[in-house]
């Protein structure tokens, strides 16, 4: 027996253009709005879902949170990286940010000779 192509899960996409700010309650409210006029006016509507992504921002440089899976230190800026170190009590390079977990004469061992800075 052979595969075939079908296609199911028909649905339209609408996306708000949001000019209203940025703040989510408020958002929501108008999704809600819109979703109760798009039933009201159109026909053949079974369901009106109100769907969004949650991402996690850093709050330093608003860029999505990017982790190292080995020690959970952020990666999307120097200064969230030198907030977790602090926190952790740990040190990081100040030229390649590494963790401080190898160290030789107070040079990061990740980029020991390439220039970069000492561990603080």
């Amino acid at each position: 027996m052979a595969k075939k192509r079908v296609f199911e899960n028909y649905r339209i996409t609408i996306v708000p253009d949001f000019w209203l700010g940025t703040d989510h309650q408020k958002r929501i409210a108008v999704l809600n709005s819109m979703a109760k006029e798009i039933k009201r006016h159109v026909d053949g509507i079974e369901t009106c879902e109100i769907k969004y992504d949650k991402v996690f921002r850093c709050s330093l440089c608003d860029e999505e949170w990017e982790t190292v899976l080995k020690n959970g230190r952020p990666e999307c800026c120097r200064p969230a990286m030198e907030e977790w170190a602090k926190e952790k009590g740990r040190m990081v390079c100040t030229g390649c940010g590494g963790d401080g977990s190898g160290t030789h004469n107070g040079k990061c061992l990740r980029c020991y000779g390439k220039g970069h800075e000492e561990i603080r």
